[in-house]
């Protein structure tokens, strides 16, 4: 049971470090010069789907960004197989997630900021 939550961790880390590398490089010919984090990958108990949480800095239209990239999901999916040949016998299905939590994030530091304004 403990051997098959750490192999879970160790494929999510994988899926994680990969795609962040394949979104850095390979994806920016469909996209453009946009910055995408892969902010959390969460993976299935059985190793079929990998939830990939995105987060895309500086950009308003996130919608339109997460279809394009779901638009491409299995080119992805090949690309990251093609990474992780040898280290994993199957690629987990991926869905592509938006994010909120870092822009939340921000709009909370920026509340902070105004009321410190505000009591000085």
């Amino acid at each position: 049971m403990v051997q098959t939550v750490i192999r879970v961790q160790q494929i999510a880390k994988m899926v994680h470090k990969e795609l962040g590398m394949l979104f850095l490089t390979e994806v920016r010919r469909w996209l453009g010069d946009v910055f995408i984090s892969v902010t959390t990958v969460n993976v299935s108990g059985d190793l079929s789907l990998a939830k990939v949480y995105l987060s895309f800095s500086l950009n308003a239209d996130q919608e339109r960004l997460l279809k394009k990239i779901n638009d491409h999901k299995h080119t992805i999916k090949r690309l990251l197989g093609k990474r992780m040949a040898g280290k994993i016998y199957k690629i987990p299905h991926l869905k592509f997630i938006l994010d909120h939590s870092v822009g939340q994030g921000a709009r909370v530091t920026a509340l902070i900021d105004q009321l410190n304004l505000v009591a000085q």
